[in-house]
């Protein structure tokens, strides 16, 4: 039988309900209550599930992650479906279910109404795709494994996952972009993964046009827009920052970062890297490693 907590606002959790939650309670009161996350949690939900609150007084963050569900808003039922957040800011009437025969799996968020969180008070309630799920899934994930092990450094850990989670919500829930602007950024972060992995390949714009499926025009304007740099002086980017970090261990010989980041000779290494740092390879690793 369903259990149901008969005030207002209403609460229907069916038997079958899986939910893992955090509060301010325990090992993850000092990591959550600063930020103004009131509770958090992962649910696995089924029918006949259902919420509604007449005048909430948080901002509620439900992320879908598998199944589907409805939600009401100015008398109009829409559907929740996977890949997307809802953001319903407090005052905001929540009415949400899962209906018959159907499961609902979510990442949820309850934002007290502080100065962190203010600028969702200017929002209306809306349903976009989510641009940041996956992450914050994961650290939210971990952050509920801290709370149950309860480790001697439990509470250092999740001071670090916390801050990730307000990275990732500051992210989701900030000036959105368009779709297309969207997904130009994700075509644009799979490329640039993909070069960092493959340093030493011998990248060319005929080659990162290929690897990303963008023209070589289209490509130059939005690595332009979005870094304010050309593709290649990208790529040089990522080469003279792994080559920085490599100077940084003395058993890295010169010639071999060289290889490691795509420069065919010490010189050319050196000569690139001087352009961009002002400073010879040798001449950075003297410095970073003397006392």
């Amino acid at each position: 039988m369903a259990a149901i907590i008969k005030s207002i606002p209403r609460i229907i959790i069916p038997e079958g309900c899986f939910e893992r939650i955090l509060g301010w309670t325990g090992t993850t009161d000092p990591v959550l209550k600063p930020m103004g996350v009131e509770l958090s949690g992962i649910s696995e939900l089924i029918h006949p599930y259902r919420i509604e609150r007449v005048a909430p007084d948080f901002h509620l963050v439900i992320f879908t992650l598998a199944g589907r569900a409805c939600h009401e808003v100015d008398g109009t039922s829409r559907v929740l479906k996977k890949g997307q957040v809802w953001v319903s800011p407090a005052g905001y009437p929540q009415m949400y279910w899962v209906e018959a025969d159907r499961t609902w799996s979510i990442l949820w968020f309850h934002l007290a109404t502080n100065e962190r969180w203010k600028f969702v008070n200017a929002r209306r309630p809306s349903i976009v795709t989510a641009r940041w799920l996956e992450p914050l899934h994961r650290i939210v994930q971990d952050l509920l494994e801290e709370s149950v092990n309860q480790r001697p450094d439990t509470i250092t850990a999740g001071r670090a996952l916390a801050e990730l989670i307000g990275v990732y919500l500051d992210r989701e829930l900030g000036v959105s972009e368009t779709t297309a602007t969207l997904r130009a950024r994700q075509q644009l972060n799979m490329l640039w993964n993909q070069v960092n992995a493959r340093l030493s390949h011998p990248w060319s714009m005929k080659t990162l046009a290929r690897e990303s499926h963008i023209s070589p025009a289209h490509l130059y304007r939005l690595t332009a827009r979005f870094h304010g740099i050309t593709p290649l002086g990208k790529v040089t980017q990522l080469r003279i920052q792994r080559a920085q970090d490599l100077l940084r261990h003395p058993d890295y010989p010169v010639k071999l970062i060289a290889e490691l980041v795509g420069y065919g000779t010490p010189f050319a290494f050196s000569r690139a890297f001087h352009r961009h740092t002002g400073v010879s390879p040798s001449a950075f690793r003297n410095k970073r490693n003397s006392p």
